[in-house]
């Protein structure tokens, strides 16, 4: 009696059923790769305790863990060094200088990567004067404190500003 034949990868009939396998299963793949999603490393610049550990609850609630607070202007051109993060909220009313400051400091610091880090001004203010300045400065969004959730996802779903 012969062998029975096994089909293999080399059989015409076993190419076939491959192909139909990766074909049909391809925008399932594509589907589950578009949704795939790299969280931002996060710096708040804020010197109001209660205002940054909110902030740092919403973003770790809604998956952001790799997030940082500073106090100070100071510590913040640091940690944009050391943390390099994708995204920093700034509070315009810091200790020892204005958030604009920051914004100009890091769109002309030497580091290319600290140039085009996208800058979220945080304020209490909500003149329209406040919301002008900060968009001269380089910060491309301004939110008024207390933040909302909704107000703060909104701004990470969004791509970046040009």
């Amino acid at each position: 009696m012969a062998p029975a034949m096994w089909p293999t990868a080399h059989t015409p009939a076993v190419r076939r059923v491959a192909f139909l396998i990766v074909y049909a299963a391809a925008p399932v793949l594509a589907r589950h790769h578009s949704q795939m999603v790299v969280m931002a490393r996060i710096l708040i610049v804020d010197d109001d305790a209660a205002s940054a550990s909110s902030l740092v609850r919403i973003l770790q609630d809604s998956g952001y863990g790799d997030t940082r607070v500073v106090r100070s202007a100071a510590t913040a051109l640091r940690a944009a060094i050391d943390f390099d993060p994708g995204i920093i909220f700034v509070d315009i009313e810091l200790p020892d200088m204005t958030g604009y400051d920051v914004a100009l400091l890091l769109h002309q610091h030497p580091h290319r990567r600290l140039q085009h880090m996208r800058l979220i001004a945080l304020t209490d203010n909500t003149e329209h004067l406040g919301r002008e300045r900060a968009r001269m400065s380089g910060f491309e969004r301004y939110l008024v404190k207390p933040v909302s959730a909704a107000a703060l996802l909104d701004v990470l779903s969004v791509p970046r500003r040009h």
